[in-house]
């Protein structure tokens, strides 16, 4: 299998694809008639505004620990690049599934559609990690264990959150709604307190 010198054309497509993804939540946002801008009418278009913010921050996240592992990444071949075409695939569908999840009232099939579209964009994105570590097949051979296995940790976790909130959509939507806000929190909290750390590490001359 050949292995090509680089994964510039790869982030380059990622780019590209995330841009657009982003920009089509907005249309969703695009009044549809002469009496939607009264302010009634805004507010009960709760669920649009909604899923708008949360369908940007979940691809900002999602871009976010695509750049963050491709950091480490030096190398890529036809696996990888497959499974990140299927990662993009699922990446392309958000926009969908979050318009869908802006209908009022929130349903449970578009609770369940859209948790279902994220955990079939983490399960390639976890795939890539999982594959380019292992071996230290697509990385640099000393990269810290320590963080091959946090990040796989990571990337289990991020579909077993999505898919728990797509079971408690059977018992409340708003349960579940609230699980998907409570994660992408916790993904920025916690990265924030992971920077810190790190960045303590480097000042003090302890890290690794």
């Amino acid at each position: 299998m050949s292995v090509e010198s680089g994964t510039g054309r790869i982030g380059t497509l990622v780019d590209g694809v995330f841009a657009i993804a982003m920009t089509l939540l907005v249309l969703e946002l695009i009044p549809s008639g002469s009496t939607e801008g009264s302010l009634a009418s805004l507010i009960g278009a709760w669920p649009k505004f909604y899923a708008y913010a949360m369908g940007f921050l979940v691809l900002g996240i999602f871009w976010a620990l695509h750049r963050s592992i491709f950091g480490h990444i030096r190398r890529s071949d036809e696996i990888l690049v497959w499974l990140n075409i299927l990662f993009l695939l699922f990446v392309a569908l958000i926009p969908f599934s979050t318009a869908i999840l802006g209908q009022r009232p929130p349903s449970r099939g578009a609770v369940v559609l859209y948790g279902s579209n994220m955990i079939a964009v983490s399960l390639p994105l976890g795939g890539m990690w999982w594959y380019a570590t292992g071996g230290s097949r697509l990385v640099a051979p000393d990269l810290d264990p320590r963080l091959v296995r946090h990040r796989r940790m990571a990337f289990a976790l991020v579909p077993l959150g999505f898919a728990v909130g797509v079971g408690l959509s059977f018992v409340s939507t708003a349960l579940s709604l609230g699980l998907f806000s409570l994660m992408a929190v916790f993904y920025i909290a916690s990265s924030a307190l992971l920077r810190r750390y790190r960045d303590g590490e480097h000042l003090t001359g302890s890290g690794p």
